[in-house]
C-alpha cells in the first residue's frame, strides 16, 4: 500500500473516531450529525447562504433543506434576505443555536 493510501485510511479512522466522541459527547442535544455539522458550520457568527453553508458542510443545498428546517422549527436558526441578492436565503445562528 503506498504512503498516500496509508495517509488517507489514518486519517479517515481519525475522523470516524473523532466523530464517535462528539456524537457522544453531544447526545443530550438531541441533534442529528448533519444539524450538528451545520451548526458548526455557523458558529463563527457569520451568516451564510443555503449555497455557501451546503458547500461547508458539503451537502447539497436541497438535501440541506430538511435539516434547516428542523433547525428552524428548534429556534437554532433564522432564515432572511440576503442583502445585496433578494433570490438568495441567509441562514443564520440564534443564542439557542
Amino acid at each position: 500500500m503506498s504512503s498516500e493510501w496509508s495517509a488517507l485510511l489514518a486519517l479517515q479512522r481519525v475522523t470516524h473516531a473523532t466523530l464517535q466522541v462528539l456524537a457522544a459527547e453531544l447526545v443530550d442535544l438531541d441533534l442529528t450529525a448533519s444539524e450538528i455539522n451545520a451548526l458548526a458550520n455557523l458558529a463563527d457568527g457569520r451568516g451564510r447562504t443555503v449555497s455557501e453553508l451546503g458547500a461547508a458542510v458539503g451537502t447539497r443545498p436541497t438535501t440541506l433543506t430538511s435539516v434547516l428546517d428542523r433547525l428552524e422549527r428548534r429556534g437554532h436558526i433564522t432564515r432572511g434576505a440576503s442583502p445585496g441578492d433578494r433570490r438568495a436565503v441567509l441562514i443564520e445562528l440564534t443564542s439557542s443555536g
